[in-house]
C-alpha cells in the first residue's frame, strides 16, 4: 500500500474518532457538521435471537437526526453522561472513489449525574452498551464527511428513558 492510500485511510479513521469526541461532549452541532448534508443516514440495529431477525431501533437521515437532537433537552430522560470508547478495527476502500468503510468496536460507559439515590449512585460509572460502528466515509476536496453510520449493538437492554444517540 502506498503512502497516499495509507494517509487517506488515516483521515477516514480520524473522522470516525472525532465524531465520538463530539458525541461524548454532547456537541450535537459539531457532530452533524461532520455528516454529509445530502447522503447521511444513521441507524441503530441489533440481532434478536428470539425472532431470528435484525431489528432496527432507529433510522434517520441528517435532517431527521437533527430534529431528534434538538428535542433532547425537552425530553424527561436519562441525564447520565455517556462516554464512547471506540477502536477502529478495519478501514477498507468503498465502492466509490474516495470512499471508505470504517468498522470500529464500540463500548459506551454511563456515568450517573443525578440518580434517585444520589448519595449511593451519583458519579457511579457502568457499562451501558457494546457493539460496533460501521461507518461510510467520503473524502473530497472539501474534507472528510460521514455518509452513513450503522450502530450494530450486541446489547439489547438499554433501559427506559434513554434518548441518547450512540
Amino acid at each position: 500500500m502506498d503512502a497516499n492510500a495509507m494517509l487517506r485511510q488515516q483521515i477516514a479513521r480520524d473522522l470516525v474518532c472525532e465524531t465520538s469526541l463530539h458525541l461524548n461532549a454532547g456537541d450535537w452541532a459539531k457532530f452533524l457538521e461532520l455528516c454529509d448534508d445530502g447522503s447521511f443516514e444513521y441507524s441503530i440495529i441489533n440481532y434478536s435471537p428470539e425472532i431470528r431477525k435484525t431489528q432496527c431501533w432507529m433510522k434517520q437521515d441528517r435532517a431527521g437526526l437533527a430534529k431528534v437532537l434538538n428535542l433532547l433537552p425537552k425530553h424527561n430522560s436519562d441525564r447520565a453522561q455517556l462516554t464512547r470508547h471506540i477502536m477502529p478495527s478495519r478501514v477498507t476502500p468503498g465502492d466509490e472513489e474516495g470512499s471508505f468503510e470504517v468498522v470500529s468496536q464500540m463500548t459506551v460507559y454511563r456515568t450517573e449525574w443525578d440518580a434517585e439515590n444520589s448519595h449511593l449512585q451519583s458519579g457511579a460509572t457502568s457499562l451501558y452498551v457494546v457493539g460496533k460502528y460501521i461507518d461510510h466515509v467520503i473524502l473530497s476536496d472539501s474534507g472528510a464527511r460521514l455518509c452513513k453510520r450503522i450502530v450494530e449493538l450486541d446489547t439489547r437492554q438499554v433501559g427506559i428513558g434513554s434518548h441518547h444517540i450512540l
